[in-house]
């Protein structure tokens, strides 16, 4: 017998604990649940796949003031900022990203803009790192995104010296 473990999950340390839990006889049972929940987490990354696509698509076609509009109408079963939110993700990235369907279901849509909204070399970090099995919180990408990077030119050291001549 099997188990239909996840990637992540496939280490001998999570099916011995695995193991130790249950008894043979309910292995069928778990087996037929985890493919199952496994089968509906990644029909959920699909779905927010579709629905920022959607939202993007009609964001396309309307004004921003009616954007807003819209999405805060009570229209959509999410909030105004999750349909804002996954518009601009879908705009941003997600439209030429190959994320895989699990991790979408794992992000936020306040997460996913976020990524957006970082500049393409922090963003493939980002992704890069998302695809090892790195989990991020909003609060992450937030501290991530406010990192600045230093340059080697020094400003005012290069003012004081042009004065100086």
């Amino acid at each position: 017998m099997t188990l239909s473990l996840s990637k992540e999950s496939k280490n001998s340390n999570n099916i011995k604990v695995i193991k130790e839990v249950f008894e043979d006889s309910e292995f069928d049972v778990i087996n037929k649940k985890v493919k199952f929940i496994n089968s509906a987490i990644l029909d959920i990354g699909n779905s927010i796949l579709d629905i920022a696509k959607y939202l993007s698509e009609i964001k396309n076609l309307i004004k921003n003031k009616k954007w807003v509009e819209l999405t805060d109408s009570g229209i959509f079963y999410l909030s105004g900022r999750t349909c804002r939110d996954l518009a601009s993700a879908y705009q941003s990235w997600l439209f030429q990203s190959k994320i895989p369907d699990n991790i979408l279901a794992e992000l936020s849509a306040r997460s996913l803009a976020k990524i957006g909204s970082l500049d393409s070399l922090k963003r493939k970090e980002i992704i890069s790192r998302l695809l090892e099995g790195e989990i991020f919180t909003e609060s992450d990408l937030t501290q991530f995104s406010s990192v600045k990077r230093k340059t080697n030119f020094d400003y005012n050291n290069q003012i004081k010296k042009a004065m100086d001549i």
